[in-house]
């Protein structure tokens, strides 16, 4: 599951720099639910880690918190704002690293 979720962040931003197509279940409405990493958070995630309820919450908030990024980044790169779409790829980026810092906990 980590290593699809990665992948597709990297897709992402790829398409930002207009190197690929966005992938799908990134800025659809509800993709949070519907992605990779949100149908696991939902099923095997909350069994391990909805034990620790602070963690759990954490873990969806920044979830939640990558796909607002990437829904914005999106915006800007779709009205002509590369350099803004980029600036906020880099954050979508920051954010996923700490998404991972918690999983690894």
């Amino acid at each position: 599951m980590i290593v699809i979720h990665n992948q597709r962040v990297k897709s992402f931003i790829g398409a930002l720099h207009s190197s690929a197509p966005f992938p799908a279940l990134v800025t659809e409405p509800d993709a949070e639910n519907s992605c990779h990493l949100g149908l696991w958070l939902l099923g095997e995630g909350k069994l391990q880690y909805g034990g620790n309820a602070a963690l759990y919450r954490q873990l969806q908030e920044r979830h939640a918190r990558l796909h607002a990024l990437a829904r914005e980044a999106k915006a800007l790169y779709d009205a002509g704002d590369k350099k803004g779409a980029l600036q906020k790829g880099m954050d979508l980026e920051r954010e996923n690293e700490k998404l991972m810092a918690l999983l690894k906990q």
